[in-house]
């Protein structure tokens, strides 16, 4: 075909072959008539379920490859073998804009304002951890460590989660006046956290202390932590394999002592 049968093609639409106005054959290549845009929907829906599938099936043979040679590198069979998936937060700590540091200060400003005592949290999970959980507690931070603060990046916009609730307990639990809490919260924003990531998000992890987070920091994990907390008790694999996936790519395991 050449350059000219291409042009008069194109001017065309690709399923009835209706000639085609030039703003129409310069975009879609599909008519109005309602049949051939049906059509177009349908293998733009099949072209998206054809990549999920061969996504899916790519994350499959990873994982499979994964197994295998964990299998054979501790000498067990697949079925000793428990298999827990953790995404990965590849971006690098940078300095952060005195802007976003600005507008947490105005944050905390309004919570002291307009504080009342409010002892309830919305950020909370339908994720009850059981009441042995602190036995899973080296395991748990072994693979946040690993995953870098993936779940952590919403603190930006959410500002680090700290609500009336999270004062009223600090207030509470750490004897501090409520005049202090704005200063107090500040003074542990490092000058580098991890692009786009939570104000105390830094290379080597949360610099806010645990007792000074919100709750949701402590009650939340992902979907593989979920499982892998809950199988922990009926679980009888021998060992557990850690998966760190960088969007679809394993580019890391570790092995979890439960």
């Amino acid at each position: 075909m050449n350059k000219s049968q291409t042009r008069l093609s194109d001017r065309h639409c690709r399923f009835c072959q209706q000639p085609l106005a030039d703003s129409i054959a310069n975009s879609l290549s599909v008519c109005e008539q309602i049949d051939c845009k049906l059509k177009q929907q349908q293998q733009v829906l099949q072209h998206e379920k054809n990549s999920r599938e061969q996504r899916e099936q790519y994350r499959q043979g990873q994982q499979k490859t994964l197994i295998d040679s964990s299998c054979k590198a501790l000498d067990i069979s697949p079925e000793e073998l428990q298999l827990v998936s953790i995404p990965y937060n590849p971006n690098q700590a940078t300095t952060l804009d005195y802007a976003v540091i600005e507008e947490f200060e105005q944050h905390l400003q309004q919570l002291v304002e307009y504080y009342s005592g409010e002892d309830e949290s919305d950020h909370v999970t339908d994720f009850l951890a059981p009441d042995d959980i602190d036995e899973l507690s080296d395991a748990l931070v072994t693979a946040c460590t690993a995953c870098r603060g993936h779940c952590c990046f919403n603190g930006r916009e959410y500002f680090a989660f700290i609500e009336e609730s999270t004062i009223s307990r600090v207030i509470s639990q750490q004897e501090i006046e409520l005049d202090a809490v704005t200063e107090l919260y500040l003074s542990y924003i490092p000058s580098q956290t991890i692009e786009g990531g939570c104000v105390y998000q830094a290379e080597n992890g949360c610099c806010l202390p645990d007792e000074l987070r919100a709750d949701i920091c402590g009650q939340y994990f992902c979907s593989g932590l979920r499982d892998f907390i809950e199988s922990a008790d009926s679980t009888t694999t021998e060992q557990t394999v850690l998966a760190v996936w960088k969007n679809d790519d394993i580019i890391d395991h570790l092995y979890l002592e439960q």
